[in-house]
């Protein structure tokens, strides 16, 4: 009778274990499902010697990683937050389009043979909405390798709605009488687009040239911004007459372990170290955005969509 008890007294604590770790496993799903839908704000408020008074308070609203907007609802949604941080300026780090369903509009687009309509229009209004909200500036990623030159009607339509398609190219902005660079370096998948980087074999070598071509002339006197898709370059911009980096890409490692950060990054490998937040190196600081979509893995574990508020603050 005894053995019998102790079978029974184990099998219950076994299905209490079973119970347990279910109902966790739930909370866990549950969790991570609302992270999924749901969108922080991530806000730094950025110092600097070359930030005065008058730059004080100049706000910078960075997204990145969108992959596409495929509904109407999502783009609202966003471009209420958006309004939300009265910024100066908008800037996209690359990915705005998602490479695949941009081909897959592309093709059926072809098969129905309906003329130069603009492809992803969806994006395009979404954009435009946020042309009305501030300016707009705008740098390539990776899947903007799908162009196959500044042509694309998609293009063509953002620089119709105003967006400033700031690849590999420099420009100021002047704020309370102050002035600001702000520089934007294309990814180096998409330099097929530029002649002048043809050739140069690695991404390493069309990043540093893109990196020197695009600030050589700047007046490194004053404050100076970077748009660029790669965090992963960190230590080359460095070495280059920039003060704030903005970066994204990672996708904040997609699968974000508790008190580890990111499992995986594109161009980074496993358990990467440029995901998310800041990085100092001296006087200059880099920002990854985790980003807003996603891409080839279509969920995020413990890594909601961010979109990110810089304020430039006077010391």
């Amino acid at each position: 009778m005894r053995t019998v008890k102790r079978k029974q007294s184990k099998r219950k604590k076994l299905l209490k274990w079973i119970g347990a770790l279910a109902v966790l496993c739930i909370v866990l799903l549950t969790v991570n499902f609302v992270m999924n839908k749901s969108m922080s704000t991530t806000t730094y408020h950025i110092t600097h010697a070359k930030i005065n008074d008058s730059l004080d308070g100049f706000t910078i609203v960075q997204l990145s990683d969108l992959h596409s907007i495929r509904n109407e609802r999502t783009g609202e949604y966003i471009t209420k937050k958006v309004r939300k941080e009265e910024p100066h300026i908008i800037v996209i780090t690359g990915d705005l389009i998602d490479y695949t369903y941009y081909t897959d509009l592309r093709d059926k687009h072809m098969q129905e043979e309906k003329g130069t309509q603009v492809l992803d229009l969806k994006t395009v209004e979404f954009v435009d909405e946020l042309t009305e909200i501030a300016p707009v500036y705008y740098v390539f990623g990776n899947h903007e390798r799908v162009f196959d030159n500044m042509d694309e009607p998609f293009l063509k339509a953002l620089v119709d709605k105003g967006v400033i398609i700031l690849n590999n190219k420099q420009t100021t902005i002047t704020y309370n009488e102050q002035t600001i660079n702000v520089v934007g370096i294309s990814d180096p998948t998409t330099a097929f687009m530029e002649e002048r980087f043809v050739g140069l074999g690695g991404g390493d070598n069309i990043m540093k040239a893109m990196l020197m071509g695009a600030t050589e002339t700047i007046d490194s006197n004053l404050y100076t911004v970077l748009l660029s898709h790669r965090p992963e370059y960190y230590e080359m911009y460095t070495q280059y007459a920039v003060d704030l980096v903005l970066t994204g890409h990672a996708h904040g490692g997609q699968i974000r372990i508790p008190f580890m950060g990111g499992l995986y990054a594109p161009n980074q490998g496993f358990f990467p170290e440029y995901t998310s937040g800041e990085f100092e190196n001296g006087s200059m600081s880099m920002i990854v955005s985790r980003g807003i979509g996603n891409s080839a893995f279509p969920l995020r574990v413990f890594n909601p969509p961010e979109i990110i508020t810089i304020k430039l603050t006077a010391e």
